[in-house]
């Protein structure tokens, strides 16, 4: 006698998906404005660290399992990053035409946001390069709280429902984040 089950087939789990924001003032080893700039002496080495930054995070986040990256380049014309150098496992979005800006792409599918290589805002007296969005605004407040580019990014990120996981920068945003958010 031989009698056939039928079993639902057992769905894999599918990666999480991650989104990365990087922005090039708080990257590790950036020391000058001229590192920041595409007409500084020292542009093609800020670009190389902001690189090399985003794929030391996105090999530790891959060496706990799989995941579904997309990584958003959030600095000036946002075209910084060396996406011929870029983690291949990793969707890259780049170029300055996005609505969202430095979360674009970002959605309620995502499990965690991460913001790197941030800087404090507008007016803060030890910030390195300290500034919102352009330059052009001086203040930014949300709910009668004084913010910068990433307590507004981790507002949005909060308001569909994804946790920001990390966030790091210069020393002036750490302070500056961990006490807004």
């Amino acid at each position: 006698f031989l009698a056939i089950i039928g079993f639902a087939p057992v769905q894999a789990q599918r990666p999480p998906r991650i989104f990365i924001s990087v922005d090039m003032e708080g990257i590790g080893g950036i020391g000058t404005p001229a590192m920041t700039s595409p007409t500084g002496k020292d542009y093609a080495l800020g670009r190389k660290l902001m690189t090399d930054e985003v794929n030391a995070v996105v090999g530790a986040i891959l060496q706990r399992g799989p995941a579904d990256i997309l990584v958003n380049d959030s600095h000036g014309d946002m075209q910084n990053l060396l996406n011929a150098e870029l983690d291949p496992r990793v969707t890259y979005i780049q170029g300055a035409v996005k609505p969202f800006g430095m979360v674009e792409g970002l959605d309620s599918t995502y499990a965690a946001a991460i913001f790197l290589g941030y800087h404090s805002r507008a007016g803060t007296p030890n910030g390195f390069i300290a500034h919102t969005g352009t330059g052009a605004v001086k203040g930014l407040w949300l709910n009668d709280i004084e913010v910068g580019e990433g307590e507004l990014n981790a507002a949005y990120a909060g308001s569909i429902g994804v946790p920001v996981i990390m966030a790091e920068g210069d020393s002036a945003f750490v302070q500056q984040f961990t006490r807004t958010v």
